[in-house]
């Protein structure tokens, strides 16, 4: 969504509610992964030697 409207050159931010979404889902996944919730997931950070093929 942000990067059709930074391609055609128009505001990025009109809608506030979206911007709260986003903010909004970045936020429990960044709590889900670096908190003890991570256990109860059964999920883990990846690391930056993951990233290696």
């Amino acid at each position: 969504m942000y990067v059709v409207r930074w391609a055609r050159g128009t505001p990025a931010l009109p809608n506030p509610l979206l911007a709260a979404a986003v903010m909004a889902s970045l936020a429990l996944q960044m709590a889900d992964l670096y908190t003890p919730l991570n256990e109860y997931f059964g999920v883990v950070p990846v690391g930056i030697t993951d990233w290696d093929s």
